[in-house]
């Protein structure tokens, strides 16, 4: 049997784009997510709060941010939303043990949240959402980035003179 392959990302770049950004009130969550996740090859932040999330992404550039929904003083769905306006490349997931279905449900047509994870959460599925946030994003840079794009332009040939 062939063992799977792994795609292998680097630790941390200048521009965020393999930093993750955790965050939860309960520090032990925290720790929690933070223990399973070392080993995939992000950096990770953590924040206890929305205005400690805020202050994080104004000095580091990040690619990802998971936020629990319900936190005291602003939510997970309201924090993101604040991220998207602010940080619009960076991509946002929010996590909660009791989804209130419609404010999620507008978020997500808004654009603010790009999937929603249950709390408790299944390692694996949490592995895969982080996985394929960041190749969502990578996708997403890769289309933005200039020179990117190639114009064919089609050449009309010259006429032939005779130079006699």
């Amino acid at each position: 049997m062939r063992e799977p392959r792994q795609l292998h990302i680097p630790a941390c770049t200048a521009d965020g784009t393999h930093t993750l950004l955790l965050v939860d009130d309960d520090p032990a969550i925290l720790s929690l997510m933070s223990r399973m996740l070392r080993h995939e090859g992000f950096r990770i932040l953590t924040a206890e709060g929305g205005e400690q999330a805020l202050n994080l992404l104004a000095s580091n550039p990040v690619g990802v941010v998971i936020a629990d929904q319900r936190m005291p003083n602003m939510s997970g769905v309201e924090l993101l939303s604040r991220v998207r306006g602010l940080y619009p490349d960076t991509v946002r997931v929010v996590m909660s043990a009791q989804v209130d279905v419609d404010t999620v449900t507008e978020a997500i047509n808004q654009g603010a949240v790009y999937k929603v994870l249950a709390k408790p959460w299944d390692d694996d599925v949490l592995r895969t959402t982080v996985r394929d946030a960041f190749a969502h994003k990578g996708l997403h840079d890769a289309e933005r980035k200039p020179g990117k794009h190639i114009r064919a332009v089609a050449a009309t040939p010259r006429s032939q003179t005779d130079a006699a």
